[in-house]
């Protein structure tokens, strides 16, 4: 899915290749 994701470690992000996404 992406999107505005917030990753397990709490960090938002925009994209699921920026740090802190969906991997």
């Amino acid at each position: 899915m992406k999107g505005p994701t917030i990753s397990e470690n709490g960090t938002p992000s925009l994209s699921a290749d920026a740090p802190g996404g969906e991997e």
